[in-house]
């Protein structure tokens, strides 16, 4: 079970990974006049972090945070509050694995751009996944 449970945890940070890999490889392409879509507009610079906070007996397995393309995999130790250092640049994306002691166990995953939270994400389960993007 514990090795179900590892390779689970290991599967869901190499697929978030991935899928904030495409979206910042998508988004960051340039736009010519033969493009379908216009060129892509970034987010004005910031400082970003991402704060994770879940429900009592919830364990924060990975967080993988993209900041204008550079990949930081983060590994918080045991608990269920983590906060990430804070990043500089102007398109960020998170995703936050865990794992709950039930189904009725929560994750709050919040984006704090200059100080002031702009958007959550919240998942409920016993495993459990949130993403976030700005």
């Amino acid at each position: 079970n514990y090795n179900i449970m590892k390779y689970l945890k290991l599967a869901l940070s190499v697929f978030s990974l991935a899928v904030l890999f495409s979206m910042s490889v998508s988004c960051s392409r340039g736009g010519g006049s033969d493009d379908v879509f216009p060129p892509y507009v970034g987010n004005t610079v910031g400082d970003y972090s991402v704060k994770i906070t879940g429900s009592t007996g919830v364990q924060i397995g990975s967080v993988v945070v993209v900041i204008d393309g550079a990949t930081h995999v983060l590994s918080p130790q045991n608990g269920s509050v983590y906060t990430t250092p804070t990043y500089k640049g102007s398109n960020f994306a998170a995703s936050v694995s865990a794992t709950g002691v039930n189904q009725s166990s929560t994750l709050k995953v919040e984006l704090i751009k200059n100080g002031t939270v702009v958007k959550t994400s919240t998942a409920q389960g016993k495993y459990l996944a949130a993403s976030i993007t700005d």
